[in-house]
């Protein structure tokens, strides 16, 4: 079956594209008034940051599942860390630090309960489970009398509590024997946070996204903190808070000396310069007090001059070793003594008058000579046989009379077996009696 070609399916693809008509793009400038963008850019942050929470609380709340599933089947490690997950996700659920509280007290680790069911206790005070997991942490320790008053204060909350009954009787009955009592506390540390303090502030929906955890190299990101950052959590530079800068509420990073009005970088700065997102009307805002910002100053200036001073210390120290460094690679000792000044004192230490020669008296021969003198000790010189030392010139196997001679008469030449002969009979070869002896000898 043979299909008819019709003039549309001839044309070609591109031809058709070519032919479309063209896109056309608008842009149309923002008109909205500064408020009204700030609003804007706050109301996408708080939406972004709500977004995350979230997440992060239904992931919490899976971790504490699971954990409780954990604790069933009697796995309490790994319930530790699943609590331990869940706290880190939803710091401010007081059940999740409780829930930790309890798995650390299975295995045994009574401090680690106790910390965990006293963070629980911070967030809500009335909490009664939690109070009861410390009781017992702190009895697990030895600390009886506090272990008795959170006990007593889990009965006043819940008269009806028979496993706080239960072990507040059996520790009334350790405690009435003198050895097994704790050191004593006062009632306040022990009942602390007591059941109507209002519960720990703790803010949970701050800035916490991805950018905020961004640290990278640790430098500032210029483009983040100015016009934002299209490399996101790619980017080698940190997104976060340091200590050079105040976050705001649409996630910059502003300039701390810009708050201080001591910034000498101005548009080149590398942190933000627009106050307009900073939080207000919080004990935070601190730049909105002036008392406040004059002492910031003056912290930061003490800052600066305890830096200044460690740092003029460390030069001073560095200078001082690589002056001690540089006199040790001359040669010379500390107090300054270079090289030359030491060869040429030793030099003149090891010179010797006329008629002297290392090992022994020249005798009749002095002292002249080419060398004016009696040469001295260098590695060409001989060291014969049998420990004798003579600091004679080695010369093919015989001794030259010339240096001690003058030139002219001395001791014939001899050798090396005619020296040892001569040492063996405590002759020396510049004894007059040495040509005698070797004749003997022969």
């Amino acid at each position: 079956m043979s299909s008819s070609n019709t003039p549309a399916a001839d044309v070609d693809e591109s031809e058709a594209v070519d032919s479309a008509d063209p896109v056309i793009v608008v842009l149309t400038p923002d008109t909205a008034s500064a408020s009204e963008r700030r609003e804007r850019a706050l109301a996408e942050r708080a939406e972004k940051r709500q977004t995350i929470l979230s997440r992060k609380r239904q992931l919490a709340k899976n971790r504490q599942a699971f954990g409780v599933t954990l604790m069933k089947i009697k796995n309490y490690q790994g319930a530790v860390l699943c609590f331990a997950d869940a706290c880190t996700l939803w710091k401010a659920n007081p059940v999740c630090h409780c829930d930790l509280a309890t798995a650390y007290l299975h295995l045994g680790r009574f401090p680690e309960a106790e910390v965990a069911a006293s963070a629980a206790l911070a967030l809500d005070p009335k909490l009664v489970e939690a109070r009861y997991t410390r009781a017992i942490a702190r009895r697990g320790q030895g600390l009886l009398r506090a272990a008795i008053v959170d006990l007593e204060t889990v009965l006043e909350l819940d008269p009806a509590n028979e496993a706080a009954k239960t072990a507040l009787h059996d520790l009334n009955a350790a405690l009435a024997v003198p050895e097994s009592a704790a050191p004593e506390s006062t009632l306040a540390d022990y009942t602390a946070p007591v059941p109507t303090a209002p519960p720990l502030e703790m803010d949970d929906e701050g800035s916490d996204t991805s950018d905020a955890n961004h640290t990278g190299s640790g430098v500032p990101c210029l483009f983040y903190n100015h016009g934002g950052c299209a490399r996101s959590k790619d980017c080698k530079f940190s997104h976060a808070t340091d200590e050079k800068s105040v976050r705001d509420d649409i996630g910059k990073n502003v300039c701390l000396y810009l708050l201080l009005d001591a910034c000498k970088f101005g548009d080149k700065c590398i942190y933000s310069h627009d106050r307009s997102y900073l939080p207000t009307n919080t004990k935070a805002a601190w730049w909105e007090d002036e008392a406040r910002v004059a002492e910031m100053r003056e912290r930061i200036d003490k800052v600066k001059e305890e830096a200044k001073e460690k740092r003029e210390e460390r030069e001073k120290s560095r200078a001082a070793a690589k002056e001690k460094k540089g006199k040790r690679a001359e040669g010379g000792d500390v107090e300054g003594e270079s090289s030359k000044d030491k060869k040429r004192k030793n030099k003149n230490k090891n010179r010797r008058g006329p008629g002297h020669v290392r090992g022994g008296s020249m005798g009749s021969f002095g002292g002249g000579g080419e060398f004016g003198g009696a040469p001295q000790f260098s590695p060409q010189h001989m060291v014969f046989p049998m420990g004798l030392g003579l600091g004679l010139p080695w010369n093919g196997g015989f001794v030259s009379p010339a240096p001690f001679a003058g030139g002219g008469g001395g001791f014939a030449a001899l050798s090396q077996y005619d020296v040892g002969e001569l040492a063996a009979q405590g002759v020396k070869p510049w004894d007059e009696d040495a040509q005698d002896v070797l004749a003997a000898l022969r």
